[in-house]
């Protein structure tokens, strides 16, 4: 049985799915999947275990290619994509995790976060920290992302994130997915997919 699609639409056209298909070893795991999303569009996949669901969904991601057929993505369109598993380094902090990431608003904000991080754990001592969180303040103003701590502050708090110094290695696999929907939610993405 191939997976079924559920499509619920009104939006501009984000996304074009052409004759998809993928194959493992001899036997079609799906073949000439067509469909398109609009921006409002809300898709769910359906479909046993083994049916290719997560395969799908890792082509639309942009994380597996096709055998067959293209996936397009109307110009400008950020993509953000869940797995199932989530990867983290064990030695890395909630923090780095969910400002991980090679823009440079978010590598601004993560540098911020960790400095006002270590100015809080000095006592608010030191020439040097407060020197350094007021120049990064300065460049996050500049470059406009305020916007992104507010909204990374306000996803954190809607999914129970507080000890943002947690190293990942000790949290439970809920919060490792919680961390991980949460780094995929403060990168706004046009195309959120969650496996």
């Amino acid at each position: 049985p191939h997976p079924a699609f559920i499509i619920s639409s009104e939006g501009m056209h984000i996304l074009s799915i052409e004759g998809v298909g993928k194959n493992y070893g001899l036997k079609p795991l799906f073949e000439n999947v067509s469909l398109g999303l609009d921006s409002a569009d809300r898709v769910g996949v359906v479909g046993v275990n083994g049916s290719g669901k997560t395969t799908f969904l890792r082509l639309v991601a942009g994380a597996e290619r096709p055998d067959a057929g293209r996936v397009v993505f109307a110009e400008g369109v950020s993509i953000g994509y869940l797995p199932q598993t989530p990867a983290f380094a064990p030695e890395e902090t909630v923090l780095e995790a969910v400002f991980a990431a090679s823009d440079a608003k978010t590598k601004l904000l993560l540098g911020y976060e960790r400095a006002c991080q270590e100015l809080s754990a000095s006592g608010g001592a030191g020439q040097r920290l407060l020197d350094r969180v007021s120049e990064l303040a300065h460049r996050l103003e500049a470059s406009g992302a305020w916007e992104l701590e507010t909204n990374a502050r306000t996803v954190l708090g809607r999914l129970g994130i507080t000890d943002t110094a947690a190293r990942m290695g000790t949290l439970s696999g809920g919060q490792r997915k919680r961390v991980a929907l949460a780094h995929a939610l403060v990168e706004r993405p046009d195309l959120l997919i969650l496996d």
